[in-house]
């Protein structure tokens, strides 16, 4: 007979004891039959569904700043900035360890304290938790890896706007073949770019990439020789290899902020702490994977990563960090403080991931 009230109820509950009609009905069962085990087992399940949403909030930002780089490559033929390898390794490398110690973070304070959700609206994956995870801090740090990119080709040379649409150009070496320059490290990492287009004698190539104030002055750019190549990183695909690999490691800085501020929904992180000493260790872990990747000799060739400076590790990207953070605090304070709207006696919830 209990059934229907059960089923209607924001929890139903069913005593350990009862009928199976009445279990099968229920939300929560009391298996001791214990109704203080009822407080425990809501806070429980509520952390669980918190922490899901938080670690899927994590991992979906980072795609933003994984698919930028291909959107650019294809609408502005700038040379890719990211490389598939380093991307999958964001994904299954860098990513796993902070993405599991959500599991382990202690719920916020004000945990109870919330109405009850309504399970047809407030799922796991909301259009609120997409807009914050791509449109904000994925679009931030987006931002922060292409920045990175385009300062470290300015160092090696090449001036941020002349490189859009620059990818397709053509040029020739001294058998005067026009073709596109080999970016990939591969025919032409040797080659200084600016003769590759300057001293071809074929028609087809662009008067404006034979002039001189096309490049960055050479006593403006850094004097780096390349381990793998040992010739000059300056003016050649050398200087897109430490760009990528400068923008991977631009994107783990970004993480650490995205997994910090992931830690709670609305709590300020300072409120909280830092309790969860698993995220910490995720931290250092895809730490030692960027360092590793980036100066491990052999990891060098095979990963086509190249030991960048360290002004153009994390360096540049460190105000990035700093700015998720900031930016993101700011967030909460306006949900802890502004984010009910009273209307009538019902409160609308506005913007809360």
């Amino acid at each position: 007979n209990d059934s229907p009230a059960i089923e209607k109820a924001n929890i139903g509950i069913a005593m350990g004891s009862g009928s199976d009609v009445a279990k099968d009905a229920a939300a929560m069962v009391l298996l001791t039959d214990d109704f203080s085990s009822i407080v425990l087992g809501i806070e429980e399940g509520r952390l669980i569904f918190d922490n899901l949403k938080k670690s899927i909030v994590y991992s979906l930002a980072v795609n933003i700043p994984e698919l930028v780089p291909y959107i650019f490559y294809i609408a502005f033929q700038i040379p890719v900035p990211l490389t598939t390898i380093l991307m999958l390794l964001i994904c299954v490398g860098t990513d796993l360890w902070p993405a599991i110690s959500f599991a382990y973070e202690p719920p916020e304070l004000d945990i109870m304290r919330r109405k009850p959700r309504n399970p047809e609206k407030d799922s796991l994956v909301t259009k609120k938790a997409l807009i914050f995870a791509y449109a904000q801090i994925g679009m931030i740090e987006s931002f922060c890896g292409m920045f990175v990119y385009f300062v470290v080709m300015q160092d090696y040379g090449f001036k941020p706007m002349n490189l859009f649409f620059f990818t397709f150009a053509k040029g020739c070496t001294s058998d005067n073949d026009l073709r596109m320059y080999d970016w990939s490290a591969g025919t032409d990492n040797t080659i200084d770019i600016r003769s590759f287009y300057k001293d071809c004698k074929a028609d087809g190539v662009s008067e404006s990439l034979k002039k001189d104030d096309f490049w960055v002055p050479i006593e403006d750019t850094l004097d780096t020789t390349s381990p793998v190549s040992g010739k000059e990183v300056r003016y050649t695909s050398e200087a897109l290899n430490y760009a990528q690999t400068a923008y991977f490691a631009g994107v783990v800085v970004a993480q650490w902020a995205n997994v910090i501020i992931c830690k709670t929904r609305s709590e300020s992180i300072g409120s909280h702490g830092y309790r969860n000493s698993v995220t910490t260790y995720g931290i250092i872990f895809e730490t030692i994977v960027v360092i590793v990747v980036t100066y491990v000799p052999f990891l060098n060739i095979g990963l086509a990563t190249r030991p960048v400076i360290g002004k153009h590790f994390g360096v540049i990207a460190f105000p990035f960090f700093l700015f998720i953070i900031l930016y993101d605090e700011c967030r909460k304070y306006i949900i802890r403080n502004f984010n009910v709207i009273q209307k009538g006696k019902k409160p609308i919830y506005g913007w809360f991931y």
